[in-house]
């Protein structure tokens, strides 16, 4: 092939623009498998690889052709691409130099040294941030050296090279005798922009700083035959007890990321790998609504971690770190994935001392298992043992879960006569988890779990499962409720009504007459996700009525009935229609405006034994915020859709704006209770800070005081139950600012008739204003609808005194006397007004008085004289 054609053709592949047409995932993937198929000439591989990596597919694997003349590209969606120069062209001619072999060139990540195709070369490239460690110049490699020198290893570059790790990303690059071609390929990993993740302690609790030690233990005399998931039991095996995950506090940027199939790995200081496995899966608990899939949709993750088995019972407190009396120094570790460290070094693993487990063999009790320690967790179920060893298990799949951080293992067995009766219902268990058929909805049979502790002691405890179903086939859906925040008449958040329409009227008899009891409905939160109320509800959150307004007369009770109420035991469940939710002090810190579900579900009432669903009914509620109209209204300190602002202060030099002369409330919504946004000045905040509606400025004065602006762009917002995301913001509008003397200025009098220059005395005075037989004449300031002589006593105008002294309160002004336009002349104020001191007959010019307030806001009022 004709090299200059040759590489035309290579220049034509690489030129695709990256603002073209954006088809769906489907059309990428149709025209793919087109291009995959018709792959005849160079340019089409090119352009395969082009359209993968705009497409937002990246490398997952890299391997060179079974000739060595090209290299194929696997993609994460599944599909390959095989670049190699020996192809046909459409033209006649013997295939170009380049491309009779394909390169793969790395450096080793643990030690160093330059690879071609796996194969070491001996040659080790130095370090150095700021260049690459090796490049291709005139045919051959070329490594970097010490004296950050590139240096040429003679080992020549074939036509087609691929560079770069699984955490840098590819880099393919084609040769040819008129130069070089690149193309860019991303990894899953080199797609990470940004980690983020706190001090994080893996333990046997919580994952904070002051986390508890990991619980771990052995038996020394003998084996355990155990039949549990994890098997038997050597003599002085370790045992671990349970690590808490850390759950949500690993967020990764961009979103998309999706780190389930990457290599997770803890890395000291030293480049020492802690002996650890890690899982990450999706966090989906950052929203009202989330479904399941292989990426995080908030991009946070969960890590969970379990030790190796090179962690052993003689190690395992010098492994993770060492306790020095009651300290416990940890190794900090930094989260690596696909060999690429992305955060500090903050995550350490925290285990208990080696005496905190007491060796089996001469005291140890091992688990009892209790209300607090034990929970039937399924889809939309979390129950506990209840007092009498009972414990409420959903129809299908569900785990007994043990909280005790001692836990090592554990399994579900039925013995004795329970064997045949869960082999009938059709309940199985396998280690901890349960299987249950339709069939043996509302029955009831006897587990016997068996629990392990990490010091080798086996407890065994008799529970009675209570499964649950609908005994009837009724499940409902009712309309959606909306719910718009807002605060009743005492000021608290409204509750929330819901028309449960036919949920209860269409009970039949029988059901209805098993309910006489409030307890045997509950309204709860849907499980595994982040829902608008942050706990489930009880009589004193939830009541029912037989109508919307809720009078006491149509209020159920469980009796005695004080207000005319509705005994529910002496009525039929059959009325109810109306449920009211009171909100206040309930909602999650992490609500939402936005759509969420509430589960009621009306059980019946045996005598010596667990209830038995008659009925769940899922209500859908959407939270919604108010407009700020419905919350608050202008005043009348607004000009021309503009809020007027003159600024005040309580400490000298801190201009404050106060909000509350901004607004006036239509609901309880407290004006105190606004908290505001102000746009940047010369791109800096000016908001020092607020304290409530008032807000202390700062960045807003020029060098000599004056504002640098007149006006600010405001947002003011009002936020629900101290929810951040339940938050009420009005448009952005405009507040005037000033100085609480601006618009004062100076006229000068002569027979009741204001002129724009003062006239000078025989003695450089310019005369104060006086009223003589009703005459003004003389030089006044004014100031609102106020006016005053100017002399060195000048009188208060409009509540504010204005002195020559430093101004000590928000209603004192000082001023001070200036002329311009003549050079030597000043000006004092005495009795009689001002006078000009070294002026000449004949001067002209401008008295200035330079008004400073409390705030330390400095504005002027000038007049000509003459």
């Amino acid at each position: 092939m004709n090299k200059k054609f040759l590489s035309a053709i290579l220049f034509g592949a690489l030129m695709v623009s990256s603002t073209g047409t954006f088809v769906s995932c489907k059309d990428y993937d149709d025209e793919i498998d087109e291009i995959n198929a018709t792959l005849t000439d160079l340019k089409s591989q090119l352009a395969a690889l082009q359209t993968k990596v705009e497409n937002g597919d990246y490398v997952t694997g890299i391997t060179k052709t079974a000739d060595g003349k090209g290299m194929t590209f696997t993609f994460s969606k599944g599909s390959t691409v095989t670049v190699t120069l020996d192809v046909k062209d459409g033209e006649a001619g013997a295939p170009g130099t380049p491309g009779k072999d394909a390169q793969q060139v790395t450096v080793d990540e643990k030690t160093g040294e330059l690879k071609i195709d796996g194969k070491g070369t001996g040659i080790f490239p130095a370090k150095d941030a700021a260049k690459a460690p090796v490049k291709a110049e005139g045919g051959y490699w070329y490594t970097l050296n010490e004296k950050g020198e590139y240096e040429n290893t003679n080992i020549p570059v074939s036509g087609i090279t691929v560079t770069g790790t699984e955490a840098t990303g590819y880099t393919l690059t084609v040769y040819s005798a008129d130069g070089e071609k690149v193309i860019k390929l991303p990894t899953a990993s080199s797609t990470i922009t940004e980690i983020m993740i706190g001090d994080l302690t893996f333990g046997a609790v919580t994952t904070t700083s002051s986390a508890t030690g990991l619980d771990w233990g052995y038996k020394s005399n003998g084996k355990i035959d155990w039949k549990g998931p994890k098997g038997n039991i050597a003599a002085n095996q370790l045992m671990i007890g349970q690590i808490a995950p850390a759950e949500g506090l690993l967020s990764v940027t961009p979103a998309s990321v999706d780190l389930s199939g990457m290599t997770l790995e803890l890395i000291d200081t030293k480049g020492d790998i802690a002996p650890v496995n890690i899982v990450a899966t999706p966090n989906s608990t950052d929203g009202a609504a989330t479904a399941p899939r292989a990426a995080a949709t908030n991009g946070k993750w969960n890590l969970a971690i379990t030790l190796k088995s090179d962690v052993t019972k003689d190690n395992i407190t010098k492994v993770f770190g060492a306790w020095d009396n009651s300290t416990y120094n940890a190794k900090l570790y930094a989260l690596r994935i696909n060999g690429k460290v992305y955060t500090d070094y903050t995550i350490a693993v925290k285990v208990a001392k080696d005496n905190a487990i007491t060796n089996a063999t001469t005291v140890g009790n091992g688990i009892t298992l209790s209300t607090t320690n034990l929970k039937s967790i399924g889809n939309n179920h979390n129950k506990a043992l209840d007092n009498n060893s009972n414990i409420e298990v959903p129809v299908g799949s569900s785990s007994l879960v043990c909280s005790d951080s001692k836990f090592y293992d554990g399994y579900i067995a039925f013995e004795g006569t329970q064997t045949a009766k869960a082999e009938k219902l059709g309940v199985s268990a396998n280690g901890m988890n349960l299987s249950i058929k339709e069939s043996a909805k509302a029955e009831e049979v006897i587990a016997t779990v068996h629990i392990m502790s990490v010091d080798g002691k086996e407890t065994t405890k008799n529970i009675t499962l209570k499964i649950g179903g609908v005994k009837s086939d009724d499940t409902q859906t009712i309309a959606a409720t909306t719910y718009e925040l807002g605060l009743d008449d005492s000021g608290d958040l409204n509750a929330i009504v819901v028309d449960l329409k036919d949920a209860f009227s269409s009970l039949s008899a029988a059901n209805a007459e098993e309910i006489n009891k409030l307890t045997q409905i509950t309204v709860e939160n849907v499980k595994d996700q982040v829902n608008f109320l942050a706990n489930d509800l009880t009589s004193t959150n939830v009541t029912f009525y037989t109508d919307k307004d809720g009078k006491p007369a149509d209020k159920f009770v469980d009796g005695p009935a004080n207000n005319g109420e509705v005994v529910l035991a002496n009525s039929d469940a059959r009325n109810i229609r109306w449920m009211k939710i009171a909100v206040n002090g309930n909602v999650n810190a992490k609500a939402k405006p936005g759509n969420y579900n509430l589960t009621l579900t009306i059980k019946d009432q045996k005598s010596g034994t667990a209830v038995s669903t008659i009925k769940t009914v899922t209500i859908p509620v959407t939270v919604a915020l108010p407009a700020w109209d419905k919350l608050f209204k202008n005043t009348t300190a607004w000009e021309d859709g503009k809020f007027v602002a003159r600024l005040t202060a309580s400490v000298a030099n801190t201009p404050v704006v106060n909000f509350t002369r901004a607004f006036l409330p239509n609901t309880k919504a407290a004006v105190n209770d606004i908290k505001l946004a102000i746009d940047k000045v010369d791109n800096k905040d000016v908001i020092a800070n607020q304290s409530s509606a008032s807000v202390t400025l700062q960045n807003i004065q020029n060098t000599n005081k004056t504002l640098k602006v007149n006006e600010l762009g405001v947002v003011a917002s009002y936020t629900f139950g101290g929810v951040n995301d339940l938050t009420v913001k009005s448009s952005k509008f405009t507040t005037k600012i000033m100085s609480i003397f601006e618009g004062a200025k100076l006229v000068y009098y002569t027979n009741n008739v204001a002129g724009a220059t003062a006239k000078v005395g025989a003695d450089f005075t310019i005369a104060k204003l006086t009223t003589a037989n009703n005459k003004k004449n003389g030089l006044a300031l004014q100031y609102g609808k106020g006016e005053s002589a100017v002399c060195n006593s000048i009188p208060a105008i409009e509540g504010v005194t204005v002195q020559e002294s430093n101004s000590t309160a928000a209603d004192k002004v000082k001023v001070a006397y200036g002329v311009d336009g003549l050079n030597n002349v000043t000006a004092v104020s005495d009795s009689e007004g001002i006078k000009l001191v070294n002026a000449q007959i004949g001067d002209k010019g401008t008295l200035v008085l330079t008004f400073t307030d409390f705030a330390g806001i400095v504005t002027t009022a000038t007049i000509a004289f003459e």
